[in-house]
């Protein structure tokens, strides 16, 4: 990896979450998928399903950026995030409330245990 590209990552990172506060992680998480979200609550969906649904449309794409941007997150974008998954939580979209240093220590976990040092 060379100089230029961790710059890159970095400059990828501090633009993880707008000053709107309506995205985080660049386009991972657009306000239109949190529109969708919202707008499922307000059409009925029981909170079980909104769940399962925020956990495919959100947690995911978190899940799935993580191990390439974590080790970069500063506290600052962390409580950002968190932040923003406790805003859905209070919205009614997420059943619990995540935390992004559980998220990267189950990503961690999960990678450690199909790839083994030894």
């Amino acid at each position: 990896m060379t100089v230029g590209q961790v710059g890159n990552r970095r400059q990828l990172v501090r633009r993880l979450y707008t000053p709107t506060g309506q995205t985080a992680a660049g386009s991972l998480i657009t306000s239109h998928q949190v529109f969708v979200l919202k707008r499922l609550r307000h059409q009925g969906l029981p909170v079980k399903h909104l769940n399962t649904v925020f956990q495919a449309r959100i947690v995911s794409r978190l899940l799935y950026a993580l191990p390439s941007w974590g080790c970069f997150v500063t506290a600052e974008l962390s409580g950002k995030i968190e932040a923003f998954l406790r805003r859905a939580h209070r919205y009614g979209l997420a059943a619990n409330i995540l935390k992004v240093t559980e998220l990267f220590d189950s990503v961690a976990q999960d990678f450690f245990q199909q790839n083994p040092i030894a």
